[in-house]
């Protein structure tokens, strides 16, 4: 919904709500549709690409769309009304174990469990097993930056709870290269992510001025922004989020070419 009281600074911090929001990985938000509409429960899925490429904005957005059992549309959306998607915070990656959803029933229960294998997850990893096997619903398993896990820790930790465990298991990784071919074997679906084509950055600065009540003075503008951002939204939403500090809230050729990065 578009607000003229939005402001910079909620621009500066803002990330996708819904796929749909998402730029660009239109194989991966494929995949995550297909598994929306097996309520979650598809196959183990590993992610890779560049850094800032929307690996992990595309998972929250799949994970805060499931968790919404009010969502709607085709594709779907969450309701943005109801409890689950006003306490999940996509922002923030350790969701835990509070950011459940349920309709009722503990089996309907989804445990989002966000690992940053950057981290030391052995103590974690451990404490995974153990609820899920003690703990009603479904968990969905996200393993970021994956290929920063030591080759022992792959063996030691995550090959057995991979094979064994009723999970379902989201993996992205920055490269493919170096990962275990056993590790790599657990994943039936695989998704590689690029920086968005200016077209779609175009259609995503448009949209983003829709909801944040900026005005354009020309379609060049937005023209111009998306190719000055170069394959990256964040350029873009920097600078719809100066637009936003201005008197008349309107991007301006003028404002994206004497922009600084």
């Amino acid at each position: 919904m578009s607000s003229p009281f939005i402001t910079s600074r909620q621009i500066e911090r803002w990330v996708p709500q819904n796929l749909g929001q998402v730029v660009g990985c239109d194989d991966l938000k494929e995949i995550l549709y297909s598994h929306l509409r097996q309520k979650g429960y598809g196959a183990n899925t590993l992610i890779t690409g560049k850094t800032g490429t929307g690996k992990t904005s595309s998972v929250k957005a799949y994970v805060r769309t499931l968790k919404c059992f009010n969502r709607s549309g085709d594709p779907p959306v969450p309701c943005e009304r109801c409890e689950s998607c006003k306490d999940f915070d996509v922002r923030y990656a350790e969701c835990g174990f509070h950011a459940r959803g349920h309709d009722g029933y503990p089996e309907d229960t989804i445990n989002f469990v966000p690992l940053n294998c950057g981290d030391d997850i052995r103590a974690r990893v451990r404490q995974l097993t153990m609820d899920i096997r003690d703990c009603p619903g479904l968990f969905l398993v996200y393993l970021d930056e994956v290929h920063k896990v030591e080759k022992k820790d792959v063996e030691d930790l995550l090959l057995k709870p991979l094979e064994e465990l009723e999970a379902v298991f989201i993996a992205s990784s920055a490269k493919l290269e170096g990962l275990d071919p056993m590790f790599l074997r657990r994943f039936s679906l695989k998704a590689e992510t690029s920086p968005p084509s200016e077209e779609q950055l175009a259609f995503f600065i448009k949209a983003r001025c829709q909801d944040w009540s900026i005005s354009i003075d020309r379609p060049e503008s937005i023209s111009a922004l998306a190719e000055r951002s170069d394959g990256n939204p964040n350029r873009s939403i920097r600078v719809l989020a100066h637009v936003a500090m201005t008197i008349d809230r309107q991007l301006t050729e003028g404002i994206v070419k004497g922009f600084t990065f």
